[in-house]
C-alpha cells in the first residue's frame, strides 16, 4: 500500500509542477524539432520540450527537499552548510 501511495505522490507532484510551469511560461501546442522555443503569431513561446525539462527538474528539487529528514539522520554534523551541500548533491544526482 505504501508503494501505491508513493506512486500517487509522484503523479500529483508532476501535475502540480506542470500546472505551475504552464502558468509561468506560455507554451505552444506543437513541437518544433529539437528547439525549446518557437515563434507563433509574432510571439516567442516555449515548446512542450521545455515544459518537460522544467517538470523533470522541478521534480528533482522536490525530491531533494523531501529528503531533508533523511539528511538529518545520516549527517551527524550540526554545521548547516554541510547539510546544505548534502541536499544539493542529492538534487544534482
Amino acid at each position: 500500500m505504501r508503494f501505491l501511495y508513493r506512486i500517487w505522490l509522484i503523479i500529483v507532484r508532476g501535475l502540480m509542477s506542470l500546472l505551475i510551469c504552464r502558468r509561468l511560461i506560455p507554451v505552444s501546442e506543437t513541437y518544433d524539432g529539437a528547439s525549446f522555443f518557437t515563434i507563433q503569431n509574432g510571439k516567442r513561446v516555449a515548446t512542450p520540450l521545455l515544459l518537460v525539462l522544467a517538470v523533470v527538474e522541478l521534480s528533482d528539487v522536490v525530491f531533494a527537499v523531501d529528503s531533508i529528514p533523511a539528511v538529518n539522520k545520516c549527517c551527524s554534523a550540526t554545521f548547516l552548510p554541510s547539510k546544505l551541500c548534502y541536499v544539493i548533491s542529492l538534487a544534482l544526482t
